[in-house]
C-alpha cells in the first residue's frame, strides 16, 4: 500500500490498455503479470544470489567471519553518512 507505488502504476498501466473490452478486467490482467514477472525475476535473482553465496563463501572459508565484515562494511557506510553534509 505504497502511495508512490499506487500512483505510479495508476498512471502507468493505462498506457497499455484499448479501448475494446473492459478497462478493469485489463488492468487487473496488467496487475497480475506485472506480479507474476516480478515474482520470476526476484526468484531467479534469490536462486542465483545464493548459489553464488555458496560458492564464495565455501572457496574463501567466510562463514565465521561474514558478520564481522557486513558489520564492518555497515559501520563504514553509517560514518559516511554521518559525515556527509
Amino acid at each position: 500500500m505504497n502511495p508512490k507505488a499506487l500512483l505510479f502504476f495508476s498512471l502507468f498501466l493505462p498506457q497499455f490498455t484499448t479501448g475494446n473490452s473492459a478497462l478493469s478486467i485489463q488492468i487487473i490482467f496488467l496487475g497480475v503479470l506485472l506480479s507474476v514477472i516480478g515474482l520470476f525475476s526476484n526468484v531467479v535473482f534469490a536462486l542465483s544470489f545464493s548459489q553464488f553465496g555458496k560458492l564464495v563463501g565455501n572457496k574463501f572459508n567466510l562463514g565465521r567471519h561474514i558478520d564481522g565484515l557486513l558489520g564492518f562494511i555497515f559501520l563504514g557506510l553509517a560514518t559516511r553518512l554521518a559525515t556527509n553534509k
